[in-house]
């Protein structure tokens, strides 16, 4: 395939995040020095952004609205229509929101 996008190892982990949210990818190759050295996908930036949230909020866990502050901006960036919102808001989650990220 011709104009692959592709990540560089030292890519910053919200960096790549934003490349999945915003193209619907669910892997990315890594390429360093125009070789293939790995592949990086969704899972693996859950992964590195939950080791970064414990680092961060391990003894010290943040005010549990701020959780939902950011999953109703979420929702509102993510078009999904106003129903499914109210929905998803009411039943707290966010295993539905994976499942549409995922299609």
């Amino acid at each position: 395939s011709r104009n692959v996008l592709t990540v560089d190892p030292a890519r910053d982990v919200f960096a790549v995040a934003d490349i999945f949210l915003k193209n619907n990818y669910r892997r990315l190759p890594v390429v360093e020095n125009d070789k293939l050295i790995g592949i990086v996908t969704r899972g693996d930036i859950l992964r590195a952004g939950k080791r970064l949230w414990d680092a961060k909020y391990q003894s010290n866990p943040p005010d549990p609205g701020y959780l939902t502050d950011n999953i109703k901006s979420r929702l509102h960036q993510d078009g999904l229509p106003f129903a499914r919102k109210k929905t998803l808001l009411q039943r707290g989650r966010a295993a539905t929101l994976r499942r549409k990220l995922n299609r």
